[in-house]
């Protein structure tokens, strides 16, 4: 019974020691090159590799692609074979549907499920019926030469005729009906397939393949995209999904990591220069989309422009702004500030509260020293969306070229075009500034 035991301790021992490393036992699969246009019914040659850790190639697996036809039906699975070198596995695939296809690879033992970017097959060729080349001239010439014939046998025949010669006549006729029908050699249809058949055409975005790659190649085994289904890896690496691309870095990163940072576990996955250009142009994407956005709200804001003829500085102030062509002043003696001639407030702080903006305030009579908080209300209101703001926090400040000023400090929850009210005293002053995302 004690020896029994004693067996049962160790083994279960053995299996608590071996378990940190089966959990750290996960591999990343990828794809070595998107398949071209793919037709029913053809073979397609696909290659993959399996990376231990996503770095290491590692042999010895099985690796299994299995298919579905999107409007059901069953299932399609083909098994790996080992490839000319280490982790590369070769698989000869057959779709034998057209139509759209989801697909999977696992690399047994291990557990991860490596989705594929969804695969559209295209309807198998069809034979084309046609008649061999020369048939065509050959066929108008010899109706050309049977034409004369009746023509002339039309001809004796009449004559005959006139002369009561009937029988004669008949015969003729009879002998040309037979000619004509000999005459034509039919032309057997002969099937024949396009000898040139014309180059698939990429009609994706550049976008939209580096979507595809970022599945293919494997980057979702370490690494989250929100616009991608999220694989069975750790997510080691960073989420991309707000990634801010350099493109030069991006470019020499992903041509070769380790040359870039010795030592890094990101894989060289021998991406071709297309490749590369997809995978930048799919994570500069939403940045990309993000620009165009901005760029098309800040057109349509109606941004306060320099009054014509120029607002005069505030009384006490030195005009320090006269040297400065991108800002203006606006408003009047009893309530101005200064403004941007662009209309646009770019690289504010900002965080999940919103932009923070500083902005001071001029008034005839105000003095730092005597009024330290000063009673002025800030409103504003988004003119392309819903949201509002208030602060009435203001305070007193002073600088020797501006004299006494009101500060206010104040967030927008929101980037876009705003309309800002200030209130002080009986005056108001309105304006309009794009606020950059």
């Amino acid at each position: 019974m004690k020896k029994k035991t004693f067996y049962i301790l160790i083994t279960t021992l053995l299996l608590l020691l071996a378990a940190p490393a089966l959990a750290g036992n996960w591999v990343v699969i990828t794809l070595q090159e998107l398949p071209p246009e793919i037709r029913a019914g053809e073979p397609v040659s696909l290659e993959f590799v399996v990376r231990q850790h996503g770095v290491s190639p590692i042999d010895g697996v099985n690796l299994v692609v299995r298919a579905e036809h999107g409007a059901g039906g069953d299932a399609l699975e083909w098994v790996g074979e080992p490839g000319g070198q280490t982790g590369h596995y070769l698989v000869e695939a057959v779709f034998p549907e057209a139509g759209d296809w989801t697909w999977q690879v696992t690399a047994a033992p291990f557990p991860q499920v490596t989705t594929l970017p969804a695969l559209r097959v295209q309807p198998a060729l069809v034979e084309a019926e046609t008649a061999p080349a020369g048939r065509t001239t050959t066929i108008y010439i010899q109706a050309l030469q049977v034409g004369s014939v009746a023509l002339l046998g039309i001809a004796a025949a009449l004559a005959l005729a006139r002369r009561r010669r009937l029988g004669l006549a008949l015969a003729v006729a009879g002998a040309l009906l037979l000619l004509s029908a000999f005459a034509f050699e039919p032309a057997p249809a002969e099937s024949v397939t396009p000898a040139d058949q014309p180059e698939p055409v990429e009609t994706r975005s550049p976008a939209e393949v580096g979507a595809d790659l970022f599945l293919a190649k494997g980057c979702v085994g370490c690494h989250r995209h929100n616009a991608l289904p999220q694989g069975d890896g750790l997510s080691i690496g960073p989420n991309l999904t707000r990634y801010e691309p350099d493109p030069d870095f991006v470019r020499a990163w992903l041509r070769d990591p380790a040359a870039v940072r010795p030592g890094t576990e990101m894989p060289n996955l021998e991406l071709d220069d297309a490749e590369i250009e997809a995978l930048l142009a799919f994570l500069s994407q939403e940045e990309q989309q993000k620009t165009a956005a901005a760029s098309a709200g800040r057109e349509a804001c109606p941004v306060t422009q320099p009054p014509s003829p120029p607002h005069q500085p505030p009384a006490g102030t030195t005009d320090l702004l006269r040297e400065d062509p991108r800002s203006f002043w606006y408003g009047g003696p009893a309530l101005s500030t200064s403004l941007l001639e662009s209309g646009v407030w770019h690289s504010l702080p900002h965080d999940e509260h919103g932009y923070t903006q500083k902005q001071p305030f001029w008034s005839e009579g105000y003095n730092w020293r005597e009024e330290q908080d000063p009673d002025l209300l800030l409103t504003g209101r988004r003119l392309d969306g819903d949201e509002t703001m208030t602060d009435d926090g203001a305070s007193n400040a002073y600088h020797p070229d501006y004299g006494s000023m009101i500060m206010t400090g104040f967030v927008l929850p929101t980037a876009g075009c705003w309309e800002i009210t200030a209130s002080y005293n009986d005056a108001t002053l309105t304006y309009v500034v794009w606020v950059q995302p």
